[in-house]
């Protein structure tokens, strides 16, 4: 008899997991596995990767929950637009917008912690780590836009202007410069140029001062 119990209880487990594999496929799409685990204060792991190829750009990136939602919303989004108008324009947008979702999501969350960085340790290590993952996906969010007929330029970047702010509060000036060289070179809306030579001026300060101390 209960042995007989364990058999049951054993289809029973193999059933929901393979029930749970199919509808996680369902979901997700063109969404896969994950590659690596969460950040240390992020309680939600990375539940999928997302996987975008167009022309010479291959790009991978793993997802949180949160954001793998926010992916597939927009998917669906486009899925209904393009079941339900004929324009291929307003298909091209929201195509765009689907990939442009997540873009999106990180500036939000830039914004939201970003307030209270200067006051809140995990705030700014939140700050940071979206700011990376909005710069990561950049050359996403680069194509999605130039592939928007409704988009004339690249906006502002959140990501790339918030974190060169951190980086040079720091005195991480070459760091800063990077990051501003990389916007630049990227197109995103800005000042970008004069502020490398900033960076270059605050080093070149900083590396006076110290010539000067050792000489005194």
């Amino acid at each position: 008899m209960v042995l007989h119990l364990l058999r049951v209880l054993f289809r029973y487990i193999q059933q929901l997991l393979s029930w749970s594999r199919s509808n996680l496929k369902k979901l997700w799409g063109d969404v896969g596995k994950r590659k690596r685990s969460s950040h240390e204060f992020d309680s939600s792991p990375y539940v999928a990767e997302l996987q975008y190829k167009d022309r010479d750009l291959d790009f991978r990136m793993p997802l949180t929950k949160a954001e793998a939602v926010v992916y597939n919303e927009a998917k669906q989004a486009y899925e209904n637009i393009k079941n339900s108008v004929t324009d291929s324009r307003t298909h091209d947008h929201w195509l765009a917008r689907k990939y442009l979702s997540l873009h999106d999501y990180f500036s939000r969350e830039i914004e939201r912690h970003a307030q209270k960085r200067k006051s809140d340790t995990i705030a700014a290590e939140k700050t940071i780590y979206f700011c990376e993952a909005q710069i990561e996906y950049a050359p996403v969010a680069v194509r999605a836009f130039a592939d928007d007929p409704m988009t004339e330029a690249l906006p502002a970047h959140l990501g790339y202007e918030t974190l060169y702010t951190i980086r040079a509060e720091q005195g991480e000036y070459g760091e800063a410069k990077h990051i501003a060289l990389t916007a630049w070179k990227q197109g995103w809306e800005g000042d970008w140029q004069a502020k490398a030579e900033r960076m270059d001026q605050s080093m070149s300060m900083r590396q006076a001062y110290t010539n000067q101390g050792k000489k005194g």
